[in-house]
């Protein structure tokens, strides 16, 4: 379907392979790491391309990969699929390749600035790799690990950076600069007695002036919790107060006021404390204390690495502004008479006056009294004459009641203030008396009305709004920006548009668009081009952790292009007969009778023709319990109602099938030939060693590698009956250990369905039974299936198991305590039929 011929742009992401490629391929002195592995689309592949795609990850983890052949294998595989999914991406004629190819240098520059900001300011401290690399080379001695040995420079990048950054700095400048942070706060070691009474603590003091040590005494008498370890309180610090003695001023004066506080040794006078009284001691005291730069060496070179970080990444990108020469250019322009006039047509809308209404009022507190002369009003002069007399808004009382035009929801004049439940009551009028009064929200008072007119919103002139428009189109940024429009400009002749901010703009989820100003926009575009520059032309695009970075990236957009836009077209199947088979097997697809369109069922489609009837029937077969089982699957292969049920549940299989299906079209499409033969999948032949390695995994209680290769083992060799026997019944065997007895059942039915003349198939029969009665509690199918297994094996060496199974079912389980002789119950006897 797809041309294998290259779309005329050659994009990016390929360019930056085949340029690696060639390089390691050269060799050039790389030795191993030259050495080509694969062949892809015409490219090596070589143990450096693998390498680098690695590189993200720890150093420790990449030689565990390296070193092993079956991890090496397999991650060769996954990048090995995502070249060729990025490759079939790239190379399809659908979509606009110009504007795919735009948005992945978008993408590009992105990864670029973020690895500028995370890693070369942060990690790297601005350095580049091989300044650092020069520096660890010069005196690698100073990074060593705990053992004392010298750590690989990838291990210590970060403490490289660090170290090379200080030998750069005055640190005796920024220490100076910063000397108050560092001081050392005055504080004093105290001790207390809390004491019940005053004359508890003067008791504890007399002691003390007769000899007793502080501590001593704080155990005799004091109350407090600390007794036992003689009063000590700890450390009290200048300036923070302490929870044992009070508030920060009153711990201030009594140990570090130069005129009052207590000096090393000394014992304060007995003080209050809330309802007790203390005595206190400062056991050594010591003053402010400005440190030498060689005795916290340490922390200042931490604050100063930390604080560079943090102001290089704060003012990296107005720098690079400057340093590139970034010049904005506004594209608003003062609207011409014809723009304003346009503006206000368009939008004429938005200027009308609101709908008006002309209104009488009668305000009272007394709304009964005035109601029923109210129901008595005829017309307007009946209502003014009432308004004259009883209304009590005096504003309104000496005109009759007028209150004038007022607006659709605005507050009504004289006082009255807002009625919101007025106005849906005057939009079923013309003219005439609003029939109910309505109560104030505010005053309390109650509003009689009268309706004269209202009249519709009419929009404003022009000359009254003009202000109002020319805000507007200031606001809304409407003054004649095209996309062709000019908003900055870079000294080296680099230009960004209106379209280039459109174009981005378009990129984002259409939700999230509202959040993003033409500014905004214009920002990050400027950022990430100043950005990726200064990253090219410091040769951070050289470090193997970006490279690895951007060809992921590349690979992951191209990828993705093809799994979301180009597969699901046909899923590399013939379109013809995906067609065919939607026409002739549309029921298997969907219950909709009159769908036509075998497009949105394209992938289950492809996924079927990866099924064989026997795929069906062993399915159908082996799951009773999901069908109804009126009619057997083969007989009635395009009748059967079970069959959309059948494929539904096969559906996971299939679609594994077609994955790879989908994979080996795409090797042979790009010739991927493998060079390194410790690539390709290890050969299962003999049967007997492999079957012996996943029999290893199973005892060395790896159970899903074993799985896995039990399941290799099946699908290459599905007619060696003795293979696929000990296969199933190994399979089963682990369902039965991880507790899934459902699968189980279906690899012992499996047994019976495909190789009923196996001579172990009376052991697979027994094995349903028993599931169903052990361990899924369902005395009625392990009673069938043992009776299933009695009439067809009636002599085995487990046909007694089976009808004391059933005998003891039958009975209740009285028959259970004979399983007390483990040598001969049937349960032990069960577990030979799995050796």
């Amino acid at each position: 379907m797809f041309s294998s011929k290259k779309v005329s742009l050659m994009k990016k992401s390929l360019i930056l392979f085949s340029v690696f490629a060639v390089f390691a391929a050269c060799d050039g002195g790389l030795g191993e790491k030259g050495r080509t592995l694969a062949r892809i689309d015409g490219k090596s592949f070589t143990e450096k391309d693998l390498e680098i795609r690695l590189a993200l990850l720890p150093e420790d983890q990449i030689e565990g990969i390296l070193s092993s052949p079956d991890a090496k294998r397999q991650h060769f595989e996954t990048i090995l699929q995502e070249r060729l999914f990025a490759l079939a991406g790239e190379q399809s004629q659908i979509g606009n390749h110009d504007s795919l190819d735009r948005r992945l240098a978008l993408v590009d520059q992105r990864v670029i600035s973020q690895f500028y900001f995370t890693t070369y300011l942060n990690e790297y401290d601005a350095f580049t790799i091989k300044e650092l690399q020069d520096y660890y080379r010069a005196d690698s001695s100073k990074f060593t690990g705990d053992s004392g040995q010298v750590l690989p420079f990838s291990k210590v990048i970060g403490r490289v950076a660090d170290s090379l950054l200080i030998s750069h700095t005055d640190l005796d400048s920024f220490f100076q600069a910063n000397r108050s942070d560092y001081m050392q706060k005055a504080y004093c070691q105290a001790s207390i007695i809390q004491t019940a009474t005053r004359e508890g603590a003067e008791t504890a003091l007399s002691a003390i002036h007769n000899g007793m040590s502080f501590a001593n005494a704080a155990i005799k008498y004091s109350t407090y919790p600390n007794n036992t370890s003689g009063g000590n309180i700890g450390r009290i610090e200048k300036g923070a107060g302490s929870f044992d003695i009070g508030s920060l001023q009153m711990v201030d004066s009594l140990f570090f006021d130069p005129n009052t506080g207590l000096k090393s040794g000394e014992i304060s006078k007995i003080m209050p404390r809330g309802a007790n009284f203390m005595l206190l001691r400062a056991d050594t005291c010591v003053g402010d204390l400005a440190p030498t730069l060689a005795s916290i060496k340490t922390q200042v070179a931490r604050d100063y690495i930390q604080k560079y970080k943090t102001a290089r990444g704060q003012s990296a990108a107005t720098v690079l502004r400057a340093k590139y020469r970034v010049t904005l250019i506004s594209p608003n322009k003062a609207p011409t008479e014809q723009d304003i006039q346009a503006y206000y047509d368009q939008n004429k809308d938005s200027y009308m006056s609101p709908e008006t209404f002309e209104l009488y009022d009668i305000e009272t507190s007394k709304e009964e009294k005035v109601l029923e002369r109210f129901k008595a009003v005829k017309d307007l002069n009946q209502f003014k004459a009432l308004a004259s007399e009883v209304s009590e808004n005096h504003w309104t009382k000496s005109q009759d009641g007028y209150i004038g035009v007022v607006k659709r929801d605005f507050c009504l004049p004289y006082g009255i203030g807002m009625l919101p439940d007025l106005f849906p009551m005057l939009d079923s009028l013309t003219e005439g008396k609003v029939s109910q009064p309505l109560e104030s929200p505010d005053t309390q008072k109650w509003h009689f009305f009268w309706l004269v007119k209202k009249a519709p919103p009419q929009a404003k002139p022009l000359e009254r709004v003009r202000a109002l428009v020319k805000s507007d189109m200031e606001t809304n940024q409407i003054a004649n920006i095209k996309p062709e429009d000019t908003l900055a400009v870079f000294g080296s002749g680099k230009v960004f548009r209106e379209s280039d901010v459109i174009f981005l703009k378009e990129e984002l989820p259409p939700q999230m668009r509202d959040r993003y100003t033409r500014e905004s926009l214009l920002d990050f575009l400027i950022t990430w081009q100043v950005v990726s520059d200064e990253a090219k032309s410091l040769g951070l695009t050289d470090d193997p952790r970006l490279i690895s970075m951007r060809l992921q990236n590349s690979d992951g957009f191209w990828g993705q292009f093809y799994q979301t836009s180009v597969l699901p077209l046909s899923f590399e199947q013939d379109t013809t007969v995906l067609a065919k088979t939607f026409v002739e097997k549309k029921s298997l697809f969907t219950h909709d009778t009159a769908a036509q369109d075998w497009h949105p069922y394209a992938q289950d489609i492809a996924a079927y023709l990866t099924v064989t009837q026997q795929d069906m029937d062993v399915e159908y077969n082996t799951n009773p319990d999901r069908y109804r089982h009126d009619s057997t699957l083969s007989a009635q292969a395009n009748e059967s109602a079970d069959q959309y049920d059948v494929f539904q549940n096969l559906k996971p299989i299939a679609y594994q099938r077609l994955s790879q299906k989908v994979l080996d079209k795409l090797k042979a499409r790009f010739h991927v030939r493998i060079v390194d033969p410790s690539l390709n999948e290890p050969s299962l032949e003999p049967t007997s060693a492999t079957l012996k390695k996943a029999q290893d995994l199973h005892y060395g209680r790896d159970l899903n590698h074993a799985l896995e290769l039990y399941g290799k083992l099946r699908d290459a060799f599905p007619n060696r009956a003795s293979l696929q026997d000990s296969v199933d019944f190994s399979i089963a065997q682990i369902y039965i250990e991880q507790e899934k007895y459902d699968q189980a059942l279906a690899e012992y039915r499996r047994i019976s369905f495909l190789y009923p003349n196996s001579p172990n198939n009376y052991k697979a029969m027994f094995m349903v039974g028993f599931i169903y009665s052990e361990h899924l509690k369902k005395d009625s199918a392990a009673v069938q299936a043992f009776e299933s297994m009695l009439a067809k094996y009636p002599k085995s060496d487990l046909s007694e198991d089976a009808d004391w199974m059933i005998r003891n079912i039958r009975s209740g389980g009285k028959l259970m305590p004979k399983l007390d002789d483990t040598t001969s119950a049937p349960a032990a006897k069960s577990r030979k039929t799995s050796e």
